[in-house]
This record gives C-alpha cells, sequence and structure tokens, in this order.
C-alpha cells in the first residue's frame, strides 16, 4: 500500500493569515500546499492543540453523514451508538446529544465507561 492509496487525510495548518484550521482533504501523493474544501474546513477553537485538532474532522464527518444525512436522526428519537468510546463514536454521542436525541450507547471496558461519563454525563447510564 503506497501513499497514495490512503484516501483522505485529516490534517491541522496555519493559514498565511495566521489562523489554525483543521480539515479533510483527498491525499495526493507528495504536495506542499493543498486546495481546502471551505464545507470541509474549521477553525481551531484557541483550547485544542494542533495535534488534537488534526483527528477531529473525519470522525465528526462521519457520525454526520450517517446519522443525520443517511439516517435523518431528529430530537425525538433516540439512538444507539455502538463502541461510544471511539472517535466516531464520540463524535456521533457529541452531534446525538447536541441535536436533542436520546442517546444509549456501548463500551468495550469499564474505563471506557468512565471517560463517556465525565464527557458525556447526559448519556443514561441504565
Amino acid at each position: 500500500m503506497g501513499v497514495g492509496d490512503v484516501g483522505h487525510l485529516e490534517l491541522s495548518g496555519v493559514t498565511d493569515d495566521g489562523t489554525r484550521f483543521m480539515s479533510v482533504v483527498q491525499n495526493k501523493a507528495v504536495i506542499t500546499e493543498q486546495s481546502l474544501d471551505p464545507y470541509l474546513t474549521w477553525e481551531i477553537p484557541d483550547s485544542w492543540s494542533m495535534e488534537d485538532a488534526a483527528t477531529v474532522p473525519l470522525a465528526y464527518a462521519i457520525a454526520y453523514h450517517g446519522m443525520i444525512q443517511a439516517a435523518e436522526l431528529s430530537s425525538l428519537e433516540t439512538v444507539l451508538i455502538h463502541a461510544g468510546h471511539t472517535s466516531i463514536g464520540q463524535a456521533a454521542i457529541a452531534l446525538a446529544l447536541h441535536i436533542g436525541s436520546t442517546v444509549f450507547t456501548t463500551v468495550a471496558e469499564s474505563n471506557h465507561k468512565e471517560l463517556l461519563i465525565k464527557r458525556f454525563p447526559q448519556v443514561s447510564q441504565k
């Protein structure tokens, strides 16, 4: 598998005017500049590191597409999110809570449950 086989990449960077951003881009074998899609590029909150920001866009894009665009999840619905401790699981939980859905999730280990209770106290523990 070569560098060009990866598909899409998450990245973080700084624009010429000093704005920190995170984005999802199409992978090209060797590049020094990248054209950014404004719909897949976001400003990084001041409290986030560049490393943390580089891990966020793809998980949220996948969760958003699956729950909002494909399944049309609404605030009146209850959703079960499998593997809530993963990056995509946490993005799905955050999005579902943001729109007002009731959330249940599964975890693999007890320490994952503790992490989610701290991060998302609104999620039912039943």
